[in-house]
């Protein structure tokens, strides 16, 4: 995805989970990706700590099944910070990236709503896992002239261009 960005542009990638960010980080590095900023939270419509399991109940790793929780449960989540996009980017040059919501899981909502002011501004290409279609909160990403313009996996590619 990342060398499929216009020229210029920046990939701003999201990851909560401690394991996975290692792996991502990785990833980055053997691909020589410049265009990618990744960042080890989640996203949501406020700062804070929330617990995100990580762990099955035997204790094997979760990878990209990792979800967030209501309560920290025995040895199978840890907390782990969520930012508001504003935040978690700090950016002014924020309008030239593609912007990336993958692995929101259980904070999805929260993420879009604390974003919505940067989407707002900058209509970055947003691409959101598990797009929940009956959801009242996509009528605002709607509204302001996104479409779907595809899908990669279980990732809808949202685009006002």
């Amino acid at each position: 995805m990342a060398r499929a960005c216009s020229e210029g542009a920046k990939l701003w990638a999201f990851e909560p989970n401690p394991e996975n960010y290692r792996c991502a980080t990785i990833t980055i590095l053997i691909n020589n990706l410049k265009n990618v900023e990744l960042i080890n939270a989640g996203l949501g419509s406020e700062n804070g700590l929330f617990p995100l399991r990580v762990l099955d109940e035997k204790g094997r790793a979760l990878g990209g099944a990792g979800h967030f929780v209501d309560a920290e449960s025995e040895n199978n989540s840890q907390f782990i910070k969520v930012k508001t996009v504003g935040q978690a980017t700090l950016s002014p040059q924020i309008g030239t990236y593609q912007f990336s919501t993958w692995m929101l899981k259980g904070l999805k909502k929260t993420a879009l709503i604390g974003a919505m002011a940067t989407i707002e501004k900058n209509r970055p290409i947003l691409i959101i896992e598990n797009l929940p279609m009956q959801s009242g909160y996509l009528i605002n990403i709607f509204r302001l002239g996104y479409k779907i313009v595809g899908n990669v996996w279980k990732n809808t590619i949202l685009s006002v261009r």
